[in-house]
């Protein structure tokens, strides 16, 4: 009921490398091939230390493994990380039957995980994903166990956040259901101590690895956003995208274009554009890397202009910077209607903004001709909309049913649940809002958690409630 769907994907959809996958396999083969974390070429046995690419190398790492024991096959790796996907909602199940839920309950969720149009496309890419919804479900099911015995089992919590973060440094939002978590089982007191514990332990291996990275000359921080080769993006142009963009569809033709040092792609919308003197002046700019710096880094005085333009407009409109842009974000991230989560259903860039535009100006007609010369895609991104907008109404719907029955006082494994995937996916929007990583995927491990919750309440409502804690 789980493996099957992802191998299905795998089979059908093909495999998918893109974006970070390129840093992913370089840092994989530098430990597989020199036994170190590097983003040199692997072929070279340079082995410049590095963080671990654009995020600490947990999921190279698997990569890495998965390369050794395979010789080399990518496909291998998306199996692995499906079967381990499988093994996390396993846990789960078996936290879920601790918890006294009946049989019912169980299959539910199990459906509802493993045929989610949100999570099954990722099986099939090279990328974060599946693995941090893995972990995720792994903490869930953690949680659950503690909340069935009354106890927050801290260094198991903790043990699943290092794996997690080394995984994607976002996972370490996961510490606001885990203090959640913690306060419903123990109150006030206890759940502070707990927490701290929780937090403490976290803390040493990231502590760890920071002085390994201190040793060999690198900074204690890592550098969060990078070019494919491990170059630092430009700090000033990437503030000043930040004073405007909210659709994921617009880093294409800006952070993306940065990424690759492709200027020719750098085309910020008009709606980037506060007045006709920046847009003469940013599109100059724009100029000169197309035609001095292609494929280079933006210099340092171009990246000053950009940053000084994206200062004044935040001085200009500090409301707009601080309260709308977020909560614009944070609407789009959810409502956008056509990510495609992982299926092959990705449409050229001709075609994208063709059907962009025509939403934009209503011209439906146009918008159903688009639809009908893309009719397999089109129904791919219509499944995973729909399932996210099932998602929204049934953890909006869960949201109301604590409210009336104010729940919060007598918190049951039901209330427990929808308690820890309401501020899960609450605190994760409300982070990523405040950048300009607007890419719907980036929910992913939320929307996971809504899933059972949601499966919980439908089946509650179908077959009554029974939450008894055995």
């Amino acid at each position: 009921m789980v493996l099957a769907p992802r191998g299905l994907m795998i089979f059908f959809g093909g495999y998918h490398t893109g974006g970070d996958s390129n840093l992913y396999l370089t840092v994989a083969q530098n430990i597989a091939q020199n036994f170190c974390v590097s983003l040199s070429d692997p072929e070279s046995g340079a082995c410049i230390p590095h963080w671990g690419g654009n995020q600490l190398p947990g999921y190279p790492l698997l990569i890495a493994t998965v390369i050794r024991i395979t010789s080399g096959s990518i496909g291998s790796v998306l199996v692995v990380q499906s079967i381990l996907f499988s093994l996390a909602v396993i846990a789960l199940v078996n936290a879920l039957r601790r918890a006294g839920l009946p049989s019912t309950a169980v299959i539910i969720v199990v459906i509802f995980l493993g045929l989610s149009p949100s999570l099954v496309g990722w099986s099939r890419s090279l990328l974060t994903e599946t693995l941090s919804v893995a972990v995720a479900i792994w903490l869930l099911a953690e949680l659950t166990t503690s909340f069935s015995q009354g106890q927050l089992r801290v260094v198991r919590v903790a043990v699943i956040m290092v794996v997690g973060i080394f995984v994607r440094y976002d996972f370490a939002l996961m510490i606001v259901p885990i203090a959640i978590a913690s306060l419903i089982i123990h109150g006030w007191a206890d759940a502070l101590k707990r927490f701290v514990i929780v937090s403490l332990l976290c803390c040493l291996p990231l502590v760890g690895w920071s002085a390994r990275s201190v040793a060999l000359g690198l900074l204690p921080t890592p550098q969060i956003g990078l070019s494919p080769e491990g170059g630092s993006l430009p700090t000033g142009t990437m503030k000043w995208i930040g004073t405007w963009l909210v659709d994921q569809y617009d880093l294409r033709n800006s952070v993306w274009a940065l990424v690759n040092y492709d200027y020719n792609d750098f085309r910020p919308p008009v709606t980037a554009y506060d007045n006709s003197r920046e847009r003469s002046l940013i599109e100059l700019q724009i100029r000169v890397l197309e035609t001095q710096f292609m494929f280079k880094p933006v210099p340092s005085e171009i990246d000053r202009i950009f940053g000084e333009l994206a200062l004044e407009r935040i001085a200009r409109e500090p409301l707009r910077h601080w309260f709308m842009l977020p909560a614009l974000r944070a609407w789009w991230i959810w409502a956008i209607p056509a990510p495609s989560m992982g299926w092959p259903a990705e449409i050229d860039t001709q075609s994208r903004e063709s059907l962009r535009n025509a939403l934009k100006e209503s011209q439906f007609g146009q918008v159903a001709a688009l639809i009908l010369e893309h009719p397999k895609k089109a129904t791919m991104k219509a499944l995973v909309t729909a399932h996210r907008y099932g998602l929204i109404l049934g953890a909006l719907a869960i949201a109301l049913f604590l409210v009336i029955r104010a729940r919060w006082r007598n918190v049951g494994i039901l209330e427990f649940f929808a308690f820890l995937a309401l501020g899960f996916a609450l605190i994760r929007t409300i982070a990523f809002s405040q950048t300009i990583l607007q890419e719907t995927r980036y929910l992913t491990p939320a929307l996971a958690w809504l899933d059972v919750a949601v499966a919980l309440y439908v089946h509650s409502l179908i077959w009554g409630r029974n939450d008894r804690v055995s």
